[in-house]
């Protein structure tokens, strides 16, 4: 190998691209990378092929369908709570007004229902119920909104397979019954 000027050197001690080729700077990571990815997909392709055979000889397929129903409900509910997608949504977007328009709509009905059908002496402030004499209260926030069930079911829909006329009116229809519950449990 050749003797290496300073001027071609990063800060890091490293050779730069143009300094002798990538193959010398780290470019062999790269071919080794693709090569372990390869042989990875060739492995979970075997193992996948016996995992069909398997399933079929025993009739399995209604239990994977909810195994990978299971998946996707923690999946997308992590992304949801852990993963930043929420906090994402209200930093960058106008979701928090979205969040607070739906809570309200949870709310108004839900004031309704305590106070003339149950009967409880209530007041209210903004979404937020306060029980007389001084029992307590419950807040209906975003969290209550729905929205992360709305999400969890138009990506349920997408995922899953099926024909796609179906979908689009089972999708909307979904999120309408969503909404129908949450409105009048809570």
């Amino acid at each position: 190998m050749p003797p290496v000027d300073a001027h071609q050197l990063h800060s890091d001690g490293y050779r730069k691209a143009g300094a002798g080729g990538w193959w010398l700077v780290g470019g062999w990571w790269l071919v080794v990378g693709v090569f372990f990815v390869y042989l990875w997909f060739k492995i979970l392709v075997f193992m996948f092929e016996g995992y069909r055979v398997f399933v079929r000889k025993y009739r399995l397929e209604s239990l994977v369908d909810v195994v990978v129903f299971g998946v996707i409900i923690y999946v997308f509910h992590w992304l949801w709570w852990s993963g930043g997608l929420k906090g994402f949504l209200l930093d960058y977007t106008n979701f928090h007004g979205l969040e607070i328009f739906m809570a309200e709509q949870v709310f108004v009905p839900s004031a309704w229902f305590v106070k003339h059908v149950i009967g409880y002496d209530i007041n209210t402030y903004a979404t937020t119920l306060y029980f007389l004499p001084d029992k307590g209260y419950i807040e209906v926030n975003g969290s209550c909104s729905g929205l992360k069930q709305f999400y969890q079911w138009i990506f349920l829909m997408v995922l899953f397979p099926g024909p796609w006329v179906r979908k689009l009116w089972y999708i909307p229809l979904g999120l309408v019954v969503i909404h129908w519950i949450i409105y009048c449990v809570l």
